[in-house]
């Protein structure tokens, strides 16, 4: 994901190209473009409540200070503090270009790389 300005996402094939597994896309939300006095938390509930309003399933992660699955798009968004939020997300075979539903091995691989980068985060 590399724009004419920044980069915020870069997406990784799992698996070979000819035979992918999937695509591991992460996604870096704060800090990018934020607005003077905005933290990381208020930049991922700000994302949840847009996601909601869009009539999006989500759920708490339980994971650093602040996180939510995406159901819908197999989605998992992370806060581990103040300064810092990211995405991580499974773009299955044959899923929508946006993200399929999460299904329950999906969930737990994102959530253990989630805690991998919470860690280094700190």
């Amino acid at each position: 994901g590399l724009n004419r300005f920044v980069a915020n996402a870069c997406a990784f094939i799992v698996g070979t190209v000819a035979q992918p597994k999937g695509v591991l896309v992460v996604i870096k939300r704060y800090p990018y473009f934020q607005q003077p006095g905005q933290t990381a938390i208020d930049v991922l509930e700000a994302t949840r409540a847009t996601d909601s309003l869009a009539g999006l399933t989500d759920e708490d992660g339980g994971i650093g200070t602040k996180s939510y699955f995406s159901l819908d798009h197999s989605m998992l968004s992370v806060a581990p503090n103040k300064n810092f939020a990211f995405a991580l997300q499974w773009l299955a075979p044959g899923a929508p270009p946006d993200g399929g539903k999460l299904d329950v091995a999906t969930r737990h691989r994102l959530t253990t790389l989630a805690k991998l980068i919470v860690k280094a985060a700190r």
